[in-house]
């Protein structure tokens, strides 16, 4: 196709060529140019719909079962029911009181043994018996005995202290005191007579019933003294020793 431009009749006219013409059209530039990025722009506008579509359904859901959750517990709730518990009172039982029936008879009712009334009005002849009532007590003990004489008693040709080997070595510690762990030391006196056999044995401070005992058994099994003498007579000498009991650890 041709085209022809009139020009005013003064200008000088001049033939544009179609290749010139066409090199004056507007053109676009690439960068400019929307319609290659139309595919990228569709396929990420379908992305954003899809998401907000599938966020909006996830939100609905969760929404629904909390809510029919609740529902459901409510309803067991009202569903269920609580039993009620009865008790049962038992009556007590009054049982009858046999009635108390008086046999009133008329006829008299005769009297028993007479009663013998015994006069106890003093006479002339009356006599009464005065006892005199003393309280018993104890005799207390006669000094008859020395602490200290000339010549004091010998135990097998020693003194006192040969006599306290002697009961250490015979004296067997009670069984049940030492399982109980019972120690201590038994203060006991004892009297040589004249004949020099071991007389008196008394306690005078105890520990156990069991180890005052074994105190006084092995002092009573004591082989005779030789008896004391004061002034050439043969006399009583009291004693008084310490056994201890002791356990070995």
């Amino acid at each position: 196709m041709e085209f022809f431009v009139f020009m005013h009749p003064l200008e000088k006219q001049t033939e544009v060529s179609p290749l010139n013409f066409n090199a004056m059209l507007p053109k676009k530039s690439n960068r400019a140019n929307l319609e290659k990025a139309k595919p990228v722009f569709l396929q990420i506008g379908l992305i954003v719909a899809l998401s907000i579509m599938l966020a909006a359904f996830e939100w609905s859901t969760k929404e629904r079962k909390t809510a029919t959750l609740k529902v459901s517990q409510a309803e067991n709730i009202i569903q269920e029911e609580i039993p009620c518990t009865r008790y049962e009172t038992k009556k007590q039982e009054i049982m009858p009181v046999a009635p108390v029936v008086l046999n009133i008879t008329s006829e008299p009712i005769e009297p028993g043994e007479e009663l013998q009334v015994v006069d106890m009005t003093p006479t002339a002849s009356t006599s009464f018996a005065i006892v005199d009532f003393k309280p018993e007590t104890e005799e207390p003990e006669k000094d008859d005995f020395f602490y200290a004489v000339e010549d004091m008693p010998k135990f097998k040709g020693g003194d006192l202290n040969t006599f306290c080997k002697y009961i250490a070595g015979n004296i067997e510690y009670p069984g049940e005191a030492a399982v109980n762990g019972v120690e201590g030391t038994v203060n006991l006196s004892f009297v040589v007579d004249e004949t020099g056999k071991v007389t008196r044995i008394k306690i005078i401070r105890g520990v156990n019933p069991d180890l005052d005992k074994e105190a006084i058994r092995v002092v009573g099994l004591s082989p005779d003294w030789e008896p004391g003498r004061q002034s050439g007579k043969a006399v009583k000498v009291k004693f008084s020793i310490p056994i201890p009991f002791r356990l070995d650890r």
